[in-house]
């Protein structure tokens, strides 16, 4: 295939990134080709021009670029590990703050862009958009972000995640299980908004969050009144 067709310049975001095309790599409810990947060496040239990518200036472009640095950074990961069974075989189960890279000229982990980048920016669809290569994580996109519109970007990755693998809602048993993520940042989801009936201040944060991309449950879930349940998170690989 014509490298052209591989490469998607995303000079929008301000960063000189050949984002490679996910494009039969990645399905639409966001599986990922790992063999495929690990075989046509694809993501390879965008991860070497991150080391010297100019990181967007503005606060949009520069969530996104950030974003999928991140996302593009753990399917190499994973490519390049390939074959395994989940990320947490790579690097003794600490990839995310053992693993070096280097990108817009800085040596950061992955710990280090979610921790000490995205999330002081205060967004938390930020966690809709991550993707740690596995099932309990949120679906990764068939196409990068960066270059978007980063209101629209985000809102239709929480609208995604919001329908796959953030909520289960069992109205017959009046029980809804929701994603370890709500637990784990809930100070990212948090609001000064009164707790839902029955519900914990955390409870209550992570679905007045998830309520509004999801119309058809709203009601049943802003009257309260439910079991919440954490979900036990699912750390298989997100793979076909």
């Amino acid at each position: 295939m014509p490298a052209a067709a591989l490469l998607l310049l995303s000079t929008l975001a301000g960063a000189a990134v050949p984002w490679p095309t996910l494009r039969g790599a990645v399905t639409p409810d966001g599986r990922v080709d790992y063999a495929l990947l690990a075989g046509d060496h694809r993501l390879e040239p965008a991860v070497a021009a991150l080391a010297t990518a100019a990181e967007p200036s503005a606060a949009g472009p520069r969530l996104l670029f950030w974003i999928d640095a991140y996302n593009l950074l753990t399917l190499d990961l994973v490519a390049d590990a390939w074959p395994v069974a989940g990320i947490k075989e790579i690097d003794h189960g600490k990839p995310w703050s053992t693993r070096r890279f280097s990108v817009a000229g800085r040596s950061v982990t992955l710990d280090d862009i979610e921790h000490r980048i995205l999330r002081p920016a205060g967004d938390p669809r930020v966690h809709a958009a991550l993707v740690c290569a596995s099932r309990g994580c949120p679906p990764l996109a068939t196409a990068w972000l960066s270059g978007q519109d980063a209101d629209a970007a985000l809102h239709a990755a929480a609208r995604r995640w919001a329908t796959t693998t953030a909520i289960r809602v069992d109205t017959a048993a009046r029980t809804v299980h929701l994603s370890r993520i709500f637990d784990w940042f809930a100070e990212d989801f948090a609001t000064d908004a009164a707790s839902l009936p029955g519900l914990n201040a955390k409870e209550s944060a992570a679905i007045r969050f998830l309520a509004p991309y999801l119309p058809a449950h709203a009601p049943f879930l802003l009257a309260g009144g439910y079991t919440v349940r954490w979900a036990d998170y699912d750390w298989s690989l997100n793979r076909l």
